[in-house]
């Protein structure tokens, strides 16, 4: 046994060394022979352009019945309707079917109603808005135009795009004018806990960090919106407010209850993300949908009421229409975000725009002085301090770095009088857009026209999530950073505690801090643990990445994306650990800093599939008062699902992820040629897709193609017929 033990040491290959390429006696399946040589690709040459237009959709394949649409598929149903006399029956209704839309009607029979208000004449005159910024639908480009020009084009244009047309234009996000508010807070027609500013736990932000919501659009037949959902599990209201020449919208939505099916559907049948806004579904993909879809056409004073995470398309029919549009967010709708939406928009790198973590701190700051205020406060108080609390723990969970004094905080985190860092300068990550509320990491260097170092806090920023992927700035020179002392937020969760103790007779409370914290988890402490890897193994030579199931795909990769596993006598990298083995890079970095051993990383590569199995029901349902899932799991099952992802700023110096297999980068908006659309017709279009905006791909790496999880890209037909 000895002497068998010292031959298999002396030919045993060192590790990180190059690996013979013979092969296994087994054949690899295609799926994943073309995921390793994805991963093994030079990434300089997956660059190419896709076609930038495409057949616009036309609503005439909708016919006129609202009843005939909907009967053309039992899939199909209609949203409910309640008379505007009969705004107490929405709670009722919403109540009955939680997540389902709604639709407010006859607001503009309200004795309240301002039809001049709301006409185009006024907005014209009165309401100081000289020009707006109007999309082409053939071209998807954007345009500031003069208001006077944009309303004398779209009602010379036919209410159906017709051949030869190369310019349609819908005037998307207007601003609203000053007294658009003010009559939907005062005049009575919306009900009061609808109105913008009515139940909307945005307005607990600083003023100055409120986004705005409110938004008017403006245009005619065969204009529209494509498919996509509101920002981070908002409330949606759009209510129509003019309309000449038989004007409508019509409107396809799903339940909130089927948010994770839908994203599903859209990313392995249709080859789209929905959160891109990229794709028009036409109505036979909805028909063969695998949930129900909601529709109606919504008329003058109609108030359409979009239930969080609800995806919705709209097409607009007929003459000109405008609508007033706005969101609100709920406590539910921000832990939705928190749980649900927010790790999802890192990967697809959707901006985040609403600052959840930023509303629920400072929506809990308000909380505890309600309660001081109040000496006690209420019964409200109390349940919202119990839905808080959680949520609050777990964003310093993932905030947390240890040792707490180590990282260096920015100046401006103390400006608020109560030094609590309230009034902290608030940033976002230019990769994926996501809000920074408290840690990131920054490199001064990687700046757009910056000659020298620029002061902290101005510099390139990545948030800890991407940073844990492996997304950083060009040069890999990153700090990490945060936005205001640790003590700070220990103290809110002390008052906060406090706070509910006085209020709330609940039997269970939230757990002590330090039981939290004390588990490895958190995902800047992962993010600071890739820091210390990149640091230490940066003057390393490359190393070897060892596929076992075949050493033909054995590959070279830097340093410190290797982890080494003792005993198995070999090293994988994060991308063949995460589609081999289902272990996330956070996950790895904990498991594998355990014990010099390397035995608990050893077991958790080896057990993490199951762990991810048993999670997947769960994650899908994606319901709040259903038992959170596996954090770990979560992230491996969106790493590993979404690998093509959009950076909020192409302009940046930037380097992609190990999981970001497909990067698509938006250009400019030049030299677009219009394409023709086709004559109207009654039939359901073939190929209704939305025209993409200009842009270049670059394709990083993409493993959509044939794999049991990942369907494939949206434009893998594109790429096997133009590279050569």
């Amino acid at each position: 046994m000895e002497h068998k033990r010292k031959s298999l040491l002396a030919t045993q290959v060192k590790w990180g060394a190059p690996v013979g390429s013979a092969g296994s006696a087994s054949t690899p399946s295609d799926a994943a022979s073309r995921l390793d040589a994805l991963i093994m690709a030079d990434p300089e040459k997956r660059v190419i352009r896709i076609p930038r237009i495409r057949p616009p959709f036309s609503a005439a394949a909708f016919g006129s019945s609202l009843d005939e649409l909907i009967a053309s598929s039992p899939n199909f149903k209609a949203v409910p309707r309640v008379q505007y006399t009969s705004n107490s029956d929405v709670n009722v209704r919403q109540s009955a079917q939680p997540g389902v839309p709604v639709v407010v009607e006859g607001l503009h029979n309200h004795p309240s109603w301002n039809t001049e208000l709301f006409s185009p004449d006024w907005l014209l005159d009165k309401s100081g808005i000289a020009a707006i910024s109007a999309r082409n639908v053939h071209t998807r480009t954007d345009q500031e135009i003069p208001l006077v020009e944009f309303l004398a084009k779209t009602r010379a244009m036919s209410h159906l795009a017709v051949g030869g047309e190369q310019e349609r234009l819908y005037g998307k996000d207007v601003p609203c004018p000053a007294k658009y508010r003010k009559f939907l807070h005062e005049a009575g027609v919306v009900d009061p806990s609808m109105a913008p500013d009515g139940q909307n736990l945005l307005k607990n932000l600083p003023k100055n960090e409120q986004p705005e919501t409110l938004m008017c659009y403006l245009g005619v037949g065969d204009t529209f919106t494509p498919a996509h959902t509101d920002l981070c599990a908002s409330q949606g209201h759009n209510l129509m407010t003019y309309t000449e020449n038989d004007g409508s919208s019509w409107w396809f939505m799903t339940a909130s209850a089927n948010a994770w099916a839908v994203r599903d559907y859209f990313h392995r049948v249709l080859k789209n993300d929905l959160d891109h806004e990229s794709h028009i579904v036409t109505l036979d993909e909805l028909r063969k949908a695998p949930f129900p879809v909601y529709i109606t056409k919504q008329k003058l004073g109609d108030l359409v009421l979009v239930p969080p995470r609800s995806a919705h398309q709209v097409v607009n029919a007929g003459g000109l229409t405008i609508k007033t549009s706005w969101s609100r967010m709920t406590l539910d709708g921000l832990a939705l975000a928190l749980r649900y939406e927010l790790p999802l928009y890192r990967r697809v790198c959707r901006t985040e725009t609403y600052r959840v973590k930023s509303t629920i701190y400072h929506t809990l700051l308000r909380t505890i002085d309600d309660v001081k205020a109040n000496k006690g406060g209420s019964k409200e108080s109390g349940k919202n301090l119990l839905k808080l609390l959680p949520l609050f723990d777990l964003m310093l969970v993932d905030e947390y770095a240890e040792p707490t004094d180590k990282v260096t905080v920015l100046p401006s985190a103390d400006d608020s009088e109560d030094g609590d860092g309230s009034n902290s300068t608030q940033f976002t990550c230019d990769f994926c857009g996501a809000d920074i509320w408290q840690a990131f990491f920054e490199c001064r260097n990687c700046v757009s026209g910056a000659r020298k170092p620029v002061p902290k806090g101005t510099g390139f920023h990545i948030c800890p999530g991407c940073y844990t992927e492996g997304r950083s700035c060009e040069c890999s020179s990153m700090s990490p950073l945060l936005c205001r002392p640790w003590k700070a937020l220990v103290d809110v969760r002390k008052a906060a505690m406090s706070a509910l103790l006085q209020v709330s007779t609940a039997t269970s409370v939230p757990r002590q801090l330090k039981e939290l914290l004390s588990k490895k988890k958190g995902i800047f402490r992962a993010a600071l643990l890739l820091l210390k890897r990149r640091t230490e193994l940066a003057g390393d030579s490359s190393k070897h990445c060892t596929v076992a199931r075949d050493t033909a795909f054995n590959h070279e990769e830097a340093a410190f994306q290797l982890l080494r596993c003792k005993p198995c006598h070999s090293a994988m990298c994060f991308a063949h650990a995460l589609h081999e083995r289902y272990i996330h890079s956070t996950n790895a970095l904990f498991a594998h800093t355990e014990d010099e051993t390397h035995d608990v990383f050893h077991k958790a590569h080896r057990t993490c599939r199951i762990t991810y199995e048993q999670s997947l029901p769960l994650l899908k349902k994606e319901e709040l008062r259903s038992p959170f899932p596996d954090p770990f799991a979560q992230l491996a099952c969106l790493a590993r699902t979404y690998t093509t992802c959009r950076p909020v700023a192409p302009q940046l110096k930037w380097k992609s992820g190990f999981y970001d297999f497909t990067v698509t980068i938006t250009e400019s908006d030049t030299d677009v040629e219009a394409v023709a659309p086709p004559p109207a017709s009654t039939m359901v279009p073939s190929a209704p897709q939305l025209p993409p905006p200009p842009r270049k791909v670059r394709y990083i790496l993409d493993y959509c193609r044939g794999s049991a999880d990942v369907a494939t890209t949206p434009n893998e037909t594109h790429r096997q017929s133009r590279v050569q």
